[in-house]
Parts: structure tokens; sequence; C-alpha cells
């Protein structure tokens, strides 16, 4: 499986004239491995997520998975925000659950567990009294439950504590197979050291470096010309 983004550009409508996020963005993110999007900040990741996704559409340009355009696709695709617990509708975990197409307890159930977390003790709460951390992993297990064809997480192990960080590291590799394509958007070298597999980074809008996660790692002056050393 692959998706192709083939020269994207995106500009935000601001109050004083657009502000261009993504420009000329063009990258390959196969199954198979994680697939690490990154680079400094203003870079225009988020926005090149949304764009994968199909929640927002270019200014020009095309993404397709496989052949699929966004709008075919978008009912395969899952994107978890980075601050996913402020768009949380309902008033418990379990009715949120009932709301999402596709999701199913099983599911939740099972990736909850296997981040370290009991469904039956936050089914009933409302999603607002989780911490932070809690209610990040309660939105990308939901997402995971639906079983995606694409899912693309955005800084997923921020606000999380050792154990819990370690445990997203491995459900996420485990979760990425030949079947399906997991991109992370992140800036956290931890996880993208756990998670291996390629890097694409980001700068002014377009793909300026792509290779194997731990070529990145492994280069201090790559790391730091692209604002990624902490």
């Amino acid at each position: 499986m692959r998706l192709l983004a083939d020269n994207l550009y995106y500009e935000w409508p601001q109050r004083d004239g657009n502000v261009q996020a993504v420009a000329g963005f063009t990258a390959v993110f196969d199954s198979g491995m994680p697939q690490i999007l990154c680079g400094p900040s203003g870079s225009g990741k988020s926005t090149a997520g949304l764009l994968l996704a199909g929640l927002i559409e270019p200014v020009s340009g095309s993404v397709r998975l496989n052949d699929d355009t966004p709008s075919v696709f978008s009912s395969r695709a899952a994107f978890v925000f980075q601050f996913p617990e402020n768009i949380f509708f309902e008033d418990s975990v379990v009715e949120e659950l009932n709301k999402i197409a596709g999701a199913n307890r099983a599911g939740v159930v099972r990736y909850l567990t296997s981040l370290g977390i009991s469904f039956e003790n936050i089914a009933s709460l409302h999603p607002f009294h989780l911490s932070a951390g809690y209610g990040r992993m309660v939105a990308i297990a939901l997402q995971m439950a639906r079983e995606p064809s694409l899912l693309i997480l955005d800084e997923p192990t921020i606000g999380l504590d050792w154990r819990f960080h370690n445990r997203m590291c491995k459900v996420l590799k485990e979760w990425s197979n030949d079947a399906r394509i997991l991109i992370v958007i992140t800036h956290d070298l931890d996880l993208m050291r756990a998670l291996d597999g390629n890097a694409c980074v980001l700068a002014g809008g377009r793909q300026s470096w792509k290779g194997p996660t731990q070529a990145l790692l492994n280069d201090k002056q790559l790391l730091d010309q692209y604002g990624l050393l902490p």
C-alpha cells in the first residue's frame, strides 16, 4: 500500500491575508513500516498530515492512497490531533466510542489494554475528566479500533510518562504492517528511535530530506539543521 502526495500547496486564511503552510510538498509513504513526519516548528507538518488524511483540500496538487483520491479513501483514514482531548463531544468514553463509525468495543478494549488502561475503569467517565495523557491514549485507541488503512497521529506521546511512552511505542510499531500505513508526526527522538522505519523531514512546507529514521538520528548535523535536537 502506498500514499502519494504530489506537489501539495495549502494556505491558511488569516485576517491580514493567507499564510502559506505547505508549498510543493511531494512525498511517498509506504506500508510495512512506521513513517515519521518531522521538522522544525512551523514547517507545515500538521497541515501536511491533514492534507494526507483528506481532512482539508489542497489549493493545488493531489493525494492518492494507491489509486484512490481522498474522496474515496477518507472513510479508511484516521487522524488523531495533537490535542485530541479537546475534540471529544460526548459525555462519557463509552458514548464517544458508540459515536465513532467503524470502531468496536473489543478493539478499543484490546488497544487500551496494550497501553495499560482498563476500559471498564474509564468507560463511564466524562472525557474531560481524563488526564491529558489518558485522553490522548483513549483518542488513539478509538481510532485504531476502526482498523483504518491509513492512520496519522500528531505528537502521540506528548504528556506521557516513560511507562506509557514505552507502551505507546510498542503498540504503534506492532500496529504497522503491510496492509496499512502509519504516519507519526513528532519531535520525540525517543519515539522515532523506537519506531524506526523511514523519516520525512519538512522545511518551509516541503520535503527537505527522506531516508531511514536511524540515519537521521545518527546525523547530529542534520538533527541540528532541522531543529530536532532537544
